[in-house]
């Protein structure tokens, strides 16, 4: 996450709790969340026990917690043994990903060169690098402390190369390889060129082997996370028909689910217009993929995709307007998703909120400051809103990145990052 403006206003919203339900499309039963406004944060991943990672605003940077003893707060990161600055935009450390038991993974200046490293439980190994001389700016991992990244310089010092570390040992997964994911097993996925100067493509990487995913029926495909059964999720274009005498490039995306060697299209929200896009951005255990369709977060399980973005809109004081954009980051096995929503403070001035969706049946996660309120009037939705003291807000961006350093949200800039 980039370092942002910052705006001085009056109040802060810190945390919501709204009981929604939603019906979906078809006969399945409601959905019903918690929300959880996580403030000016920007949620980069969720572990098994709902820990939240979070950059963002002083108070809202660190690990939020949603269960046990410390429900309902931030942990500094010099509690995980990483240097005070840490917590601070432009800081010498910067933590870009947290596995399923709580690991941590980033880059720190060591020194005048960015290199990342693992965080277990406060014993940090710093990875090196393929060159010896540059580093990573992407950076993912997982529970067992496997790691996969980018050298920028590569071998030669001619394209990025993909790196894999496992038990102490660096793996050069090839040119123009960018990992975005690792699950447990060790399985990766990104995407690389299968030829050079080719549209980029998803892969697979699992025991050595590299395994192109195949596309949609368009040239460029995207891999951007997997669960611990192999099943990966991204984006593929898709064939689209460019207008008579038209000289721009037509092109649509679909978010898709990858299992079993059949990649599949999981189309996009019923409500979005015939040509919108759609992209998959992260999958659990169970098989419920998050991801954006057409400006709104969706979750898909079964078959049937719904809307988040919709149920965000709703709550007055979590969004104003019209406003749209609501991105998840990711969710975890017990169904709770990361993300951001647009938020507004008066005209013309709009920032993002992260939250977390907990689904009705888990606990309901603790706020960060709570304040008590009269209960609500029947049949309305029950929206407890605390306000804080003054704080710093970032300002608006309309998406935003998923994870520090290289962000592949887009085929224009994945087309320039692997160039």
């Amino acid at each position: 996450m980039r370092p942002a403006r910052r705006l001085l206003l009056a109040c802060t919203p810190a945390i919501l709790a709204v009981g929604l339900v939603h019906a979906a499309a078809t006969a399945r039963a409601d959905a019903t969340y918690t929300i959880t406004d996580l403030g000016n944060a920007n949620p980069l991943g969720i572990d098994a026990a709902g820990d939240v990672l979070l950059r963002g605003d002083p108070g809202y940077n660190g690990i939020y917690h949603s269960y046990g003893p410390q429900a309902g707060t931030v942990t500094s990161f010099t509690a995980y043994g990483l240097p005070a600055d840490t917590n601070t935009y432009g800081g010498s450390t910067q933590v870009a990903a947290i596995a399923s038991n709580g690991t941590l993974y980033g880059t720190m200046l060591n020194p005048g060169v960015w290199q990342p490293f693992v965080d277990q439980a406060g014993h940090i190994t710093t990875i090196g690098t393929l060159t010896g001389m540059q580093s990573s700016g992407n950076i993912a991992g997982n529970a067992v402390g496997q790691a996969v990244g980018i050298d920028y310089a590569g071998p030669g010092g001619a394209n990025p190369h993909g790196y894999l570390f496992s038990n102490g040992q660096l793996t050069d997964l090839g040119a123009n390889v960018i990992p975005n994911a690792i699950n447990n097993n060790g399985a990766v996925t990104g995407v690389y060129n299968p030829i050079a100067n080719a549209a980029p493509h998803a892969f697979l990487y699992q025991d050595g082997k590299m395994t192109d995913l195949g596309s949609l029926g368009g040239a460029q495909v995207v891999g951007a996370a997997l669960n611990d059964h192999g099943q990966v999720v991204g984006n593929s274009q898709i064939p689209t028909a460019t207008p008579p005498g038209s000289n721009s490039f037509n092109f649509q995306e679909h978010a898709f689910l990858y299992a079993n060697g059949k990649m599949t299209d999981l189309g996009t929200l019923a409500t979005n217009s015939p040509g919108a896009s759609s992209e998959a951005i992260g999958i659990n255990n169970a098989g419920q993929v998050v991801g954006t369709s057409g400006g709104s977060a969706f979750v898909w399980q079964s078959g049937t995709m719904t809307d988040l973005g919709k149920i965000l809109r709703t709550v007055p004081s979590f969004t104003f307007g019209n406003v749209e954009g609501s991105t998840p980051a990711g969710i975890n096995d017990l169904g709770q998703i990361i993300g951001n929503e647009p938020q507004a403070f008066g005209p013309n001035l709009f920032v993002e909120h992260g939250f977390l969706l907990t689904p009705t049946g888990a606990p309901a996660p603790a706020s960060i400051l709570p304040d008590p309120f009269p209960a609500p009037e029947p049949g309305t939705w029950l929206i407890f809103s605390v306000i804080s003291a003054a704080g710093l807000l970032r300002a608006a961006r309309k998406r935003r990145s998923r994870r520090e350093g290289l962000t592949l949200s887009t085929p224009a800039h994945l087309m320039n990052s692997i160039s």
